[in-house]
């Protein structure tokens, strides 16, 4: 992993939209460093629950868009944030 970056990040910001349905489909925060063993680097498993009361879905739903209509399109955001919350400057959506 990038140095600055490892000892910059804190959390992870993700956000995705169908944007032709109007739906958001993933919204949540999660906190890479809240389940760290001592000596571990900041990362992102399959088992990291999101924060709680932060985002607007912290579940993800799958992508499934109507049979028999049209494409959809979809936008994925994702913020590396820093230990004070703030956008990581080369790691934003």
């Amino acid at each position: 992993a990038h140095e600055d970056f490892t000892k910059r990040v804190k959390s992870l910001k993700v956000h995705l939209e169908d944007l032709t349905a109007k739906k958001v489909h993933w919204d949540a925060r999660y906190d890479l460093r809240r389940f760290l063993a001592p000596g571990d680097s900041p990362r992102l498993l399959e088992t990291t629950p999101a924060v709680p009361n932060i985002g607007d879905r912290r579940r993800f739903l799958t992508l499934c868009p109507p049979e028999g209509g049209g494409p959809h399109t979809y936008e994925l955001s994702v913020t590396a944030l820093d230990l004070q919350d703030n956008p990581i400057e080369y790691f934003t959506d």
